[in-house]
């Protein structure tokens, strides 16, 4: 096991800032929801069809196609193992980004399957680091890409109000 686990493989991209086009993956829609829900503080009642999101972004929960779950493990992006892409198309990528458009800013994806933004506005009312640092540490484990930091300061170029920085930081980040 100590092998296996200390395999430079395993550990690559475990040091902050070391950026690599050919490392992390996509997350399966589940993976994904779950997170978002997790990460946004989500809430979810009996008549939630959360469901119904996995399945637009192309994984019918508790259905997959073949024994072998919803996904190739052999399918490739070019070069770089990918199976996580194959459910991936222009569709599901539009789904992602307006679910998460209605999580961040409509604090719902359905009435029974609720969001809460209220921890990074109120990083946000500290500063913009703050707010960045609220957003690393809960959805990329303090691993965030410079590239994406960036991304995020430029987008907090001009806001004011700290609700908005946080839905755009947020929006930002997540898509």
């Amino acid at each position: 096991v100590y092998q296996i686990l200390t395999d430079p493989e395993a550990r690559a991209g475990d040091t902050a800032g070391s950026d690599s086009a050919s490392f992390g993956h996509l997350r399966e829609p589940i993976l994904w929801v779950e997170n978002l829900l997790r990460g946004l503080n989500g809430t979810v009642y009996d008549s939630s069809v959360i469901d119904n999101y996995t399945t637009n972004l192309g994984q019918n929960f508790l259905y997959s196609p073949s024994v072998f779950s919803y996904f190739s493990p052999e399918y490739h992006a070019g070069a770089l193992a990918a199976p996580e892409f194959q459910l991936h198309n222009t569709q599901t990528a539009v789904n992602r980004a307006n679910y998460t458009y209605s999580a961040i800013y409509n604090e719902r994806l359905d009435p029974s399957t609720t969001f809460s933004i209220s921890a990074f506005v109120t990083a946000a009312t500290t500063s913009n680091a703050a707010l960045e640092t609220a957003i690393n540490n809960q959805f990329f484990h303090g691993q965030m890409s410079t590239t994406l930091q960036s991304a995020i300061a430029s987008g907090l170029t001009g806001l004011t109000s700290p609700t908005t920085q946080a839905q755009a930081a947020l929006y930002i980040a997540l898509t």
